[in-house]
């Protein structure tokens, strides 16, 4: 029951359970620990070489939590110089809001930055050799997490890694949980020290989830870290390694054999080494298998699922499995789609040529045997006059005469029974025509569904593409690339792929180029098919005995959009919009809906969504034009629009233009106009429509124009007017293009009929730095 009084607690409970759902289901909760506890951890003489690079690998994922984690964790150590550690953190936070996909070389040098920026005090003052050796010795450890912490993120997020990264990232998260919990070393509870609670309990969990590997792993990291200041230090490492091979060879058997094989690799170690070498007290190894076997299942479930599948493979390797199976769902997907459009596809043509004689012939057959049989000219009109029976009725049904009437020819002389041969032959013919008209509209149906079939294939396509493209994936990509080089006679030294997660590839190769014809060639379109895009080489250095070619999407333009409109009523009738359907792809739509107002606005706006939505979802320009045009001549309610849409790739410097009855557009280049018909009917109004497609190379400087009807229709208003127009305007910014177009256009002639609206888009030269190499911002 809701009332006042609940309502307070039912919104705390809401507002308690998002949170809760954000910190644990986000992973923030460890993430945050695990800043607070880095950023306690002192090692030696004062080094603190970890609070930095933990905070410049994992703030991006969690800016907020983690920054305020760091803060109170270097408070809670109880050392000063907060102010000098804020100096590089705030720094690092804006960048890496700003660059969150950093490599690990930036993130190995702001991390290397932040820990000197840090230590600028201890510049001031005198330094010695021994001060310059921690020095160097906490940069590298400083280097070094970076790295380390970087692909512990990754495995707390469950990122799926290449195939030579799983492994890697699994230990990499127990190196930082290990490292991490030396920040209570010497902190007792009663009789319990709990650094080796914490240790104990970490062994027992990893061993539980990942077996003998991961336990055994486990127990070395931490008897690494765990050993620091012991006097046998190597003897604390190796008993925990052992207590861990155990425990996870005992876990078969639940967690009471977990606990029991880490007793007994404990124990053993005991007698072989005697007491010096016991790395947990009794005491110690009590509480750890007390807190291991009281720790809830579902955490022992979420440690096993970070670790192992239920196969028991690697989680990385469960998962990279899974992404190929979908890869190939998907291409087999594709190519059924791609086989059942080609099954609907109208074939018509001579074959329905054929099909339309051969029903005229029993047409006529049905009519000699139906009136004319037993007539004396039976034989004559139809056996030895067939071809001229066969005219005159086809002449006199296709006619708009009346029945009887305008039928003069010589069957009409010859004929004993003229009204009711050509009241049959109407009757029949009429059957026809309806079933043609029929036919026609079924070859019209399976027209949308083999169009819409072969979109749907387009779009697995791309989808199985793009997934390959994915970061996770460019392991995949390098090998097989590697594969189709080596067999075609490359000797490849050196192969890798980037960029794959900001659809911007970049392929770098060191090989050996065989001779032949155009070798560079071969490789680039080898490169290209495998990537699933066009690549180009954009670098070829010499290098000893062999070269260095990088691969590329080399993006020469960007552009320059200016819009300016004006309505006829309240609202414009006419709707534009731009969306880029690729890296390297911009698209440029118009449509005007007929007549003005609202009900002009929904007829556009309908058909450039619907446009927008199919090419956002991977569709070719004409496969969408032709699908919408389809699906609104369905709806049947004589309402249409134009369209007119216009491609730029940039890396090529190339447009495509698609018009369906819209008006002309217009591409200046220097003080030279081109006029670009669109002559057509617009969309929604007959079947099979083809749209009008023009492609034109672009250079730095060029304007491409598009405007709606009103723009050109009026008096002293058309197109030769706005073609002048441009050639006197200038080289100015799109936005004040169209604007000065739109005001010119007003004043000029009669006042605007219909809505006008203008679309200016400018190339410009891109940036002098090299596209492949920008960053994510």
């Amino acid at each position: 029951m809701l009332n006042k009084q609940s309502m307070p607690l039912t919104g705390f409970r809401s507002f308690a359970g998002v949170v809760l759902d954000k910190l644990f289901h986000k992973r923030i909760f460890p993430t945050a620990i695990l800043a607070a506890l880095l950023a306690r951890v002192v090692i030696g003489e004062g080094l603190r070489p970890f609070a930095i690079p933990f905070f410049t690998a994992a703030v991006a994922a969690h800016p907020v939590w983690i920054g305020l984690s760091t803060v109170l964790g270097y408070f809670s150590a109880g050392r000063g110089g907060i102010l000098w550690l804020l100096l590089p953190l705030v720094p690092i936070f804006l960048i890496r809001i700003r660059a969150p996909t950093r490599s690990s070389g930036g993130l190995v040098l702001l991390a290397v930055g932040g820990q000197i920026a840090y230590r600028i005090p201890t510049f001031m003052g005198p330094m010695l050799g021994y001060d310059w050796m921690l020095l160097l010795m906490e940069l590298s450890l400083a280097a070094t997490g970076a790295l380390i912490f970087r692909q512990a993120g990754l495995a707390l997020r469950q990122e799926i890694p290449a195939a030579d990264e799983g492994l890697e990232r699994s230990l990499a998260l127990v190196v930082t949980a290990v490292v991490a919990l030396t920040s209570i070393a010497g902190i007792k509870l009663g009789p319990f020290n709990l650094l080796a609670l914490v240790v104990g309990w970490l062994i027992l969990a990893a061993a539980s989830a990942g077996g003998s590997g991961a336990g055994a792993c486990t127990g070395i990291v931490a008897g690494i870290l765990a050993g620091y200041g012991h006097v046998y230090p190597a003897v604390v490492v190796s008993t925990l390694a052992v207590a861990g091979l155990l425990a996870g060879i005992f876990s078969q058997w639940g967690r009471w054999g977990t606990f029991a094989g880490f007793a007994v690799g404990i124990l053993a170690m005991l007698v072989y080494g005697g007491y010096p070498s016991v790395a947990l007290g009794f005491a110690d190894l009590i509480g750890a298998g007390l807190l291991f076997l009281l720790t809830p299942a579902r955490v022992s479930v979420k440690a096993r699922r970070l670790l192992v599948s239920q196969n028991g493979e690697w989680a990385w390797e469960y998962q990279q499995r899974l992404r190929r199976a979908m890869i190939l769902k998907l291409q087999k997907l594709a190519l059924i789609f791609s086989r059942l459009a080609n099954s609907f596809r109208n074939t018509s043509g001579v074959e329905g040529v054929a099909g339309n004689h051969l029903q005229m012939s029993r047409m006529f057959d049905h009519l000699s045997c139906a009136v004319c049989t037993g007539c004396i000219n039976y034989k004559r009109c139809w056996e030895k006059e067939l071809y001229s029976t066969y005219s005159q009725l086809m002449d006199y049904l296709t006619s708009s005469g009346e029945a009887g009437s305008g039928f003069d020819g010589l069957l009409s002389r010859r004929c004993h029974n003229i009204e009711q041969l050509l009241s049959q032959a109407e009757s029949l013919y009429r059957q026809y025509a309806s079933e043609r008209r029929w036919a026609a509209k079924v070859n019209e149906c399976k027209d949308v569904v083999s169009e819409q079939l072969r979109g749907v294939s387009e779009v697995l396509a791309g989808l199985s593409k793009q997934i390959r493209l994915d970061v996770n994936c460019r392991q995949d990509l390098e090998g097989d690339l590697a594969e189709r080089l080596t067999n075609w006679g490359v000797e490849v030294m050196d192969l890798s792929v980037a960029g794959t997660e900001r659809n911007l590839p970049q392929v770098s190769i060191q090989a050996k180029v065989p001779a032949g014809e155009n070798p560079l060639g071969a490789i680039q379109a080898m490169v290209s098919d495998v990537m699933g895009q066009p690549l180009q080489l954009v670098e070829n250095v010499p290098a000893r005995d062999a070269n260095k070619l990088i691969f590329a999407v080399p993006v020469k333009y960007y552009l320059e959009l200016g819009v300016a409109q004006s309505a006829k009523d309240d609202v414009s009738g006419d709707c534009f919009n731009h969306l880029q359907t690729a890296s390297d792809k911009h698209a440029y739509l118009l449509s005007d809906g007929m007549g003005k107002g609202n009900r002009a606005r929904a007829e556009s706006d309908q058909a450039l969504c619907l446009a927008r939505d199919m090419l956002e979802a991977g569709f070719s320009a004409e496969t969408a034009i032709k699908a919408i045009n389809s699906l609104l001549v369905l709806r049947g309610n004589e309402r249409f629009a134009t369209l007119d849409l216009a491609v730029i790739d940039v890396a090529r410097g190339q447009i495509d233009i698609y018009k369906t009855g819209a008006a002309p557009s217009f591409l200046k280049s220097g003080g030279e106009v081109e006029l670009i018909s669109g002559a057509g009917l617009p969309i929604g109004i007959v079947p099979g429509i083809e749209p009008r497609q023009a492609v034109r190379a672009i250079r730095e400087g060029d304007c491409l124009v598009m405007v709606s009807d009103g723009m050109v229709d009026g008096q002293d208003r058309d197109e030769d007017w706005l073609a002048n127009q441009l050639k006197l305007m200038g080289n100015i910014a799109a936005p004040a293009m169209a604007k000065q177009l739109l005001n010119r256009a007003d004043r000029a002639g009669s006042n605007f009929s219909d809505d006008a609206t203008v679309i200016v888009v400018r190339v410009r030269e891109a940036k002098k730095q090299a596209y492949w190499n920008q960053r994510a911002v």
